[in-house]
């Protein structure tokens, strides 16, 4: 990539305009992005009683969406998604993960509770659950979710809410637990802070977007009431919008939430095409002595940002013509063939094979590379990200290893790719972007 183009004359900057005006998926994207979701329309899209109003009638299955259990399957589904990524690793029963899994659980009946008072502060969402497990003693689940949409965590408040919901599960007459939770900490995907309590698994808008409400709106037999709503629900979540506070008065929310896959692939094609543009517009405003400082300082800040992007290589990588991986995530991936075909392989073995590239170890023990991730290096104390933790692999002695993510020189990515072709027969890397 490189240094960025800019448009310098005057015959460019016209042309790019006139092909900018008469673009239809910029059409597209100006009538989409104007036009006011029904929450929008109400100041209500970027408050936080909103969403969680909108995911309790979601996740009632006797509400009038017709959809029964079906949304919330998909989400508890999505939670051990996502709970398999949870750096700092804990156990919920393996009885209750398979019944998941292979969706033998039944959701007999759910109750859904919003902005719940309780001794250790107000719950957003709980949801109880009677439940059938084939051969299981778990009658109940219950399902705990703390909603952040602009707000942050405060108090500990997620650790005090774990310490309350766990003392009170139900026990049956042998005092054996037959009661299991789930607690959830759902915020933007801007937010990379996890809960403070380590028992709350992180998820976004985007993950509840991608894993349950685009699955929902392809469903063959899904009302057109409930397709409007979701519809109406999805605008709300991909834009920047306005909303009341609690003091009753209107601000501006640059915070978006979650964009589908359509809008996704719309953008990128957008801004594959007009970056040109969009950095001329950034320069013209951040260099008009009319515009305000604000103003000003935004462009300029928003055009650093771009110029820093523009110089990296993101580049994105197909494995036997599927999949669309960054370069760390390929080497995650070969490394897992290369563990399927080798059934004696070991940590051991998988460093000295494919160890050349890399500085420091290729693979750790899931629990060295956590605590490599987590301790702070040098004189700030800074913790930086050095394996893949959110995606471990499972030896055949079933231990699991996490791989290392320092792949930003390309000379030490195709010394991997040389070793790897050796090693794991008939695997091709296609580069496709």
């Amino acid at each position: 990539m490189g240094k960025i183009k800019i448009l310098e004359s005057e015959m460019e900057i016209i042309e790019a305009v006139l092909d900018f005006n008469n673009d239809p998926k910029v059409q597209r994207l100006a009538s989409y992005y104007t036009n006011q979701s029904i929450p929008e329309i109400f100041k209500i899209s970027r408050k936080e009683e909103s969403h969680s109003a909108f995911l309790a009638w979601l996740f009632t299955p006797t509400a009038n969406h017709e959809l029964g259990n079906v949304p919330l399957i998909l989400f508890i589904e999505l939670y051990i998604r996502c709970y398999h990524k949870q750096e700092h690793r804990f156990s919920i029963s393996q009885e209750l993960e398979v019944a998941i899994l292979t969706r033998t659980i039944s959701i007999i009946s759910a109750d859904v509770r919003t902005e719940v008072a309780t001794a250790k502060g107000r719950t957003d969402i709980e949801i109880y659950c009677n439940v059938s497990i084939p051969g299981s003693a778990i009658e109940k689940l219950r399902i705990i979710i703390e909603n952040k949409v602009y707000s942050k965590e405060q108090n500990c408040q997620t650790q005090r809410y774990y310490d309350y919901h766990d003392s009170s599960r139900a026990r049956n007459g042998k005092g054996d637990y037959i009661e299991e939770c789930l607690y959830i900490y759902l915020t933007p995907p801007t937010n990379n802070k996890d809960a403070d309590c380590p028992y709350f698994v992180h998820l976004t808008y985007q993950n509840l977007l991608d894993y349950v409400l685009e699955i929902l709106l392809v469903r063959s037999n899904l009302n057109e009431r409930t397709r409007f709503v979701l519809n109406e629900y999805i605008s709300s979540l991909s834009v920047p919008s306005e909303y009341i506070n609690k003091e009753g008065k209107t601000m501006k929310s640059k915070t978006i939430l979650a964009i589908n896959e359509k809008e996704r692939d719309v953008l990128q094609s957008f801004w594959g095409k007009y970056k040109s543009l969009v950095i001329a517009a950034l320069t013209a405003i951040s260099l008009d002595e009319n515009a305000s400082d604000e103003e000003r300082k935004e462009a300029n800040s928003v055009l650093q940002s771009v110029q820093k992007f523009e110089g990296k290589k993101y580049y994105r990588y197909s494995i036997d013509n599927q999949g669309r991986y960054s370069v760390g995530r390929v080497v995650v991936e070969l490394i897992r063939r290369y563990i399927n075909i080798n059934h004696a392989v070991s940590l051991e073995s998988i460093n000295n094979i494919f160890q050349q590239p890399v500085s420091g170890k290729l693979a750790l023990t899931l629990a060295e590379a956590i605590k490599e991730n987590t301790t702070p290096k040098g004189s700030k104390g800074t913790c930086y990200k050095r394996y893949f933790t959110e995606f471990p692999l499972v030896l055949p002695n079933g231990n699991e290893i996490a791989i290392s993510s320092q792949w930003g020189n390309d000379e030490r990515f195709e010394n991997f790719l040389k070793i790897a072709s050796q090693h794991i027969p008939g695997c091709e890397v296609k580069r496709i972007v």
